[in-house]
């Protein structure tokens, strides 16, 4: 999604709508962000993390209740962090090419 940000800025394409479509459009990603947000909960949290053998539906399915705050925790500190580096972002970016 950063990749993006920069590349909508440089060829000057509408910033917002490039990093929704980079969601709406990107599903092969998710399972790495899922990972990542999932890590980062139990961090937060102090818990402990629940690894598995081999990632498959059945394993989500069977644990969701135990991963689920974990996973809704890190996914909103990620959410928070994204926004605001690419907010800061994007207001830098407005005053460099206004100078």
């Amino acid at each position: 999604m950063v990749l993006v940000f920069f590349i909508a800025m440089y060829i000057k394409a509408n910033i917002p709508i490039s990093i929704g479509l980079v969601w709406i459009t990107n599903p092969f990603t998710m399972p790495v962000i899922f990972y990542i947000e999932y890590y980062i909960g139990p961090i937060i949290l102090n818990e402990t993390i629940i690894y598995y053998n081999t990632f498959s539906i059945d394993w989500i399915s069977n644990n969701i209740y135990t991963i689920a705050f974990s996973l809704y925790t890190g996914a909103i500190i990620i959410a928070i962090t994204t926004s605001i580096l690419i907010s800061y972002s994007y207001v830098f970016y407005v005053k460099l090419i206004k100078s």
